[in-house]
This record gives structure tokens, C-alpha cells and sequence, in this order.
């Protein structure tokens, strides 16, 4: 999130399901970190204004759990898979 001007560390939002964060600098005017992980359907998203967030191409929208949102989200979605590696700091990230 530095490489967009967001000084403060990223916090996972899981008991808020949803944080935004300004960007600074970029194309890009606001940074929406999603965790899906707690939600019972896909369209419990929708009271937090979720398609108009994404219907916004100046939004970047980072989702955790997103195979619990799957049916609700646009077609042509870049996944992102990490995964762990033996050291502890390091990370496998695939397409």
C-alpha cells in the first residue's frame, strides 16, 4: 500500500468486513480492503454499496476470502493467490 501513498499499515477488516483508504498518488482515488471470510451470502455486500464501488474504476478493491463472493463479482477479476514458502517472510503469489 506504500507504493500508492497509504502510510498506514494495512489491517485486515475482518470484523468490519470492509476498510477504504485514499490513495495519494496514481490512477487510482481509494483503495477498498474486503474480507469476505465472515459473510453468509454474497449479497450482504450489497448494504455496504459494493456495486457501485465496483462499478468505480478510480476504486482498487482488494478482497480476502473472494471464492465466498464469487457469483457477485465482474467477469475478467485478477486473482491473486498467495501462499506460504519455507521462511516465514516469503511468499509464492500466482495468476
Amino acid at each position: 500500500m506504500r507504493g500508492l501513498g497509504i502510510k498506514k499499515r494495512a489491517a485486515s477488516p475482518t470484523f468490519v468486513i470492509m476498510r477504504r483508504s485514499s490513495v495519494r498518488r496514481g490512477e487510482f482515488r481509494n483503495v477498498y480492503h474486503v474480507d469476505a471470510y465472515r459473510l453468509k451470502e454474497a449479497k450482504d455486500l450489497a448494504a455496504l454499496g459494493f456495486g457501485e464501488i465496483l462499478d468505480n474504476p478510480r476504486n482498487l478493491v482488494l478482497i480476502e476470502w473472494a471464492e465466498k463472493i464469487k457469483k457477485i463479482l465482474p467477469k475478467g477479476t485478477l486473482r491473486l493467490k498467495f501462499r506460504h514458502c519455507r521462511k516465514e517472510t516469503e511468499r509464492k503469489i500466482s495468476l
